[in-house]
């Protein structure tokens, strides 16, 4: 399977910055929304990450890479 850029991107900023927002992971790879979004989606579909839901604010989701996959 050959795996976008903005995916492999993605990936590696979550795998340097550990629990990252969207906009963090934005902010870091300079991709855009939509770009993060679907890289987000593949990446959650293949069980490489994880989304943690702030239970203070559940609008607010972080992603961090799966602790298989970080190993």
């Amino acid at each position: 399977m050959i795996i976008p850029q903005s995916v492999q991107r993605v990936l590696f900023w979550l795998a340097e910055g550990g629990e990252l927002s969207q906009p963090a992971i934005k902010n870091l790879s300079q991709l855009s929304e939509r770009s993060i979004r679907y890289a987000l989606s593949i990446l959650k579909q293949e069980g490489l990450v994880i989304e943690v839901i702030n239970l203070i604010d559940v609008r607010k989701k972080k992603y961090k890479v799966c602790a298989s996959v970080s190993h």
